[in-house]
């Protein structure tokens, strides 16, 4: 129906509208947190292999990645 159509039209252009904003939010981040995201979020490699990498604990990354997505959801508000 057209009223569906309606609603399923104005849900894609807010879908789009937080997009954007998350773009946005992780383009303000350090290029460190941005690399973290990329790594673990997007090439999905795990926590316990980036910490190695990096000569840290699995928990201390986790808690970077939960500090990571705490400053996303603040700057998304």
């Amino acid at each position: 129906s057209v009223a569906q159509w309606k609603e399923d039209a104005i849900a894609a252009d807010e879908c789009d509208d937080r997009i954007a904003d998350l773009r946005r939010c992780i383009a303000q981040l350090p290029p460190s947190s941005r690399q973290l995201l990329q790594r673990h979020y997007f090439e999905r490699e795990p926590v316990h292999a980036i910490a190695e990498k990096a000569n840290r604990s699995a928990g201390s990354m986790r808690m970077t990645l939960l500090r990571i997505r705490k400053a996303l959801i603040e700057c998304m508000r």
